[in-house]
């Protein structure tokens, strides 16, 4: 089966075209409605010839999209079928409302819902009443019993599906074209180009027999986890070369289409057969071509596939050390993937931590060999190999050995980090946020926590309110002139060190002043917002609260931590009544939950996890180097960290004393001007939105109870201290900051309409501040114009292509905020790529996204 790696461009071009499966008329001029596959399918469907071309193109589209579906029915058990996972989304978003007419769902967890019944369509081309019971039971796979899905699930089906459609299309495409020798609008003609050069030197090298094309295959070696690799020693060694090539080729084939339609990590344990398989058959082709290999780094003179030959010898080394890593690796996990994978698994995070613990010896091999790999690989240069295999290397081969070093560092450092060393227990400060009272790095601190973990055990979790956080005695440092001047804060205290952008400069903060009143050190800081015990509820399910009469839920986890914060209505306060107690008890409760292991759908939690991670709703530090470092490399550390190119952040801080970021909305506009490629700018506002009542006095302290709101003001003015970043080289050239009289501000002095450079040290950003303040009912707009350094387009040496990178960092504790980024390109300028999804008119891209988590993309784009 010929293997087609399909490009990001190509999968770009499907989404594009299903996003007007709605309007298929959008599609009439599209390039691929001229394909071969449309061509194949009309000619069998005469009907089809009387639509329009884009309603062609989608029914052949919906027509080849059957091929796509499972051999068998949906596998029952524990996780859902992946394969079957895959085809019933794209079902329910696109074919089942294209061929049957169903409602188009409107988000990924509204078609969740639907894909029972649109794989029952394209099955049995019938809507679900009128199947049977037993039809609808063989097809069923999400059921009654869940309630909702992974949203990092669902993006993963979404992603690997439509993978998955496009390598289907490309094949079929590619057949047509050669069985007709018709040109393709799909296929990339330099891509034609590189499997004309291949057939031709397979066809030198069979002397001849071009009746066999699947000869050509045999000298080109590919196989999982590492490398794909093609030596062409038939000519020398004959066919014992050629007769193991081809059974290390098959191995190979099986193994990667087995790994790329598994989605579940419990399911990596049947591969292990296979592996050891292709351990023995490598062997003995290694063992065949080892005489030969000395001459391989003396052929990189010849043409088009010299660098290949000459790589023959490190291909052979990494393929030898991947495969050892991934046999040892599966083999530590052994273990804990049937503990999992047991139906009756009991589970916790003790149990997980002993199962780590013990697998740390093969662990630790495994990572040697690893690190022999990466050595390897660095001495295989890229840019010398045939564009094909070049592809497979840098695009299949890479990201797998980095996943298999992340995957690596973590299991070896989890242990340290859960206190099962001789390093012994660990100790992390926990910082409690309310996003309701935004800050930069979350919300403001509402209470804090000392955790102590021992071989993964919880040894003691107890939280502290922030009002007897001070010692007075002790020397503070003075709080950021804002703070002063905005809200009479004469020094920094804990639980303001949420102030600061960069989170390792307020964990530095944290961690300091928390030690003024506390006699213990800390290993590192874990910090959390409302929205993140949203977000594992979801997963654990409903819990049962101390005090609490009805069961605490994800729907309702916030409104009650909001309300707790308030007395008993109507009733003295009660002695000794605590308005933060609720957060021990609720951090009490999911502990006792996830300690107990029963059922605990562990890969659900981590799927949350590393969602919150990504969303920046969970917040962490640790001190050890492996996790610090592996943190940084996704961005999961939250510092400040610009790119090369163009690079844009914004806070809000609340300095209203209240709770109002509640009921405000925000959403972002930046326009950037490249017309002139020698001064670009950019243009950037920000609106804000304060949906609280109009008749409110905008009275910055002590402005008088509203019924319900006497210890959580939400209904109040917004004041807000806004930042803006971007990078070095930026200057401010115009903006629109507005003036704050008087009487709104605390300290009763009035605020002219400016804006301050701000010097907090960041290491490559440009800070530029603002106060603003939003009466309720109101929504104010605040602009800024700036002139961006030449060097956010880099031009390719000796071209006219030009490329543009910009990367728009998420603020932490924040939800999906709407994001606009509008392009303008030079006159006459063509644009060549983009990685996200644009609409394009003329030179101008209008990109319409959010801020759920970090946007960045690059772009390319040519002059005459």
């Amino acid at each position: 089966m010929k293997v087609e790696i399909v490009s990001n461009p190509v999968i770009e071009e499907l989404k594009q075209i299903l996003h007007h499966v709605r309007s298929p008329e959008a599609l009439d001029d599209h390039p691929w409605t001229r394909s071969l596959i449309v061509r194949e399918v009309y000619g069998k469907t005469p009907h089809l010839i009387q639509v329009n071309p884009g309603q062609q193109l989608i029914g052949a589209l919906a027509s080849l999209f059957q091929q796509l579906q499972p051999a068998n029915p949906p596998r029952a058990g524990k996780r859902l079928d992946p394969r079957w996972g895959e085809f019933g989304l794209l079902a329910a978003l696109y074919f089942a409302p294209f061929n049957y007419g169903t409602p188009f769902p409107s988000s990924l967890l509204d078609a969740w819902r639907r894909i029972d019944s649109a794989i029952l369509y394209l099955v049995y081309g019938k809507p679900v009443e009128e199947l049977s019971e037993e039809q609808i039971k063989t097809y069923q796979l999400v059921g009654s019993d869940l309630e909702y899905g992974s949203t990092s699930t669902l993006s993963d089906w979404h992603k690997k599906g439509l993978q998955r459609f496009a390598e289907l299309i490309l094949n079929r495409e590619r057949l047509l074209s050669r069985s007709s020798d018709t040109s393709s609008p799909i296929l990339d003609s330099k891509t034609k180009g590189d499997l004309d050069k291949l057939e031709k030197l397979d066809g030198s090298i069979t002397a001849g027999q071009t009746r066999l094309p699947r000869l050509r295959r045999a000298f080109w070696l590919s196989f999982i986890l590492v490398l794909i690799f093609v030596i062409s020693l038939g000519v020398i060694k004959g066919w014992k070369v050629y007769d193991k090539g081809r059974v290390v080729y098959q191995d190979v084939t099986r193994i990667r289409e087995r790994v790329r339609s598994t989605v579940e990590i419990t399911d990596l344990e049947t591969v292990t057969p296979d592996l050891l398989t292709l351990q023995t058959d490598l062997h003995d082709f290694t063992q065949e071509v080892q005489p030969l290999l000395w001459i391989s780094p003396k052929l990189g003179w010849l043409p088009d596939y010299g660098g290949d030959l000459a790589s023959a010898p490190a291909f052979v080394e990494l393929a030898e050390h991947v495969l050892n890593t991934a046999i040892i690796s599966l083999r530590a996990a052994q273990p804990l993937l049937t503990e999992i994978n047991s139906q009756d698994s009991t589970l916790d995070p003790a149990g997980l931590t002993a199962l780590l613990v013990d697998a740390q010896p093969p662990l630790l091999e495994a990572r040697a060999e690893l690190d022999q790999a990466l050595a390897t690989r660095k001495n295989i240069q890229a840019e010398r190999l045939d564009p094909r295999l070049q592809g497979l290397l840098v695009d299949e081969l890479d990201p797998l050995l980095n996943m298999a070093n992340d995957g690596l560092s973590l299991a070896t450092a989890l242990p340290i980090v859960l206190g099962a060393t001789q390093e012994g227990p660990k100790t992390y400060l926990v910082l409690a946020l309310n996003e309701d009272e935004l800050r930069p790095t979350g919300g403001f601190i509402t209470s804090v926590g000392n955790l102590v973990l021992r071989s993964g055990r919880i040894i003691s979790l107890e939280f502290e309110g922030m009002d007897f956080q001070e010692d007075w005695s002790k020397p503070y440092p003075a709080a950021p002139w804002q703070l002063q001047e905005y809200m009479n804060s004469s020094v920094l205290i804990l639980r303001d060190t949420s102030w600061f952008t960069d989170f390792p400069t307020s964990v530095l903060w944290a961690e300091n002043l928390y030690a003024y009143n506390h006699s213990h050190s800390v290993d590192g800081v874990i910090a959390f917002d409302q929205h993140f015990l949203v977000m594992v509820l979801g997963v654990i399910g409903p819990l049962d609260v101390e005090g609490v009469s009805y069961p605490i839920t994800s729907a309702n986890v916030i409104e009650y931590m909001r309300a707790a914060k308030n007395p008993p209505v109507g009733e003295p306060i009660p002695a000794g009544w605590d308005r933060k107690e609720f957060i021990g008890k609720i951090a009490h409760v999911v502990l006792m939950d996830l300690m107990g292991g029963k059922n605990t759908d562990w890969r659900g939690l981590a799927g949350v996890l590393k969602q919150a991670l990504a969303e920046r709703h969970l917040l962490v530090q640790f001190d050890d180097p492996e996790i610090t470092s592996l943190l940084a490399k996704y961005d999961w550390d939250n510092a400040v960290r610009p790119v090369a190119g163009d690079f844009l952040m914004t806070t809000d801080t609340n300095i209203g004393f209240n709770k109002t970021n509640a009921l405000v909305n925000i959403s972002l506009s930046y326009a950037v001007d490249l017309t002139d490629i020698s001064a670009p700018q950019a243009t950037l506002t920000v609106s804000h939105k304060n949906n609280a009542s109009r008749n409110v006095p905008c009275i910055h302290w002590n402005s008088g109870q509203i019924s319900g709101e006497e210890r959580y003001p939400m209904n109040r003015c917004y004041w807000n201290y806004l930042r803006v970043y971007k990078e070095a080289g930026a200057s401010l050239l115009d903006a629109s900051p507005h003036a704050i009289p008087g009487e709104w501000m605390l300290l009763g002095q009035a605020v002219p309409a400016r804006v301050d450079d701000l010097e907090e040290e960041i290491a490559g950003v440009r800070g530029f501040g603002t106060l603003l303040v939003v009466p309720g009912g109101q929504a104010l707009e605040t602009g800024f114009r700036f002139a961006l350094p030449a060097s956010v387009l880099v031009r390719k040496e000796g071209t006219n292509r030009y490329s543009y990178h910009l990367k728009v960092q998420k603020q932490p504790g924040t939800q999906a905020n709407p994001l606009v980024i509008r392009i303008h390109l030079p006159n006459r300028s063509t644009l060549e790529s983009i990685s996200m999804t644009a609409i394009a008119q003329d030179t101008n891209l209008l990109i319409e996204t959010d801020l759920r988590t970090d946007v960045e993309f690059d772009l390319v784009f040519s002059l005459p």
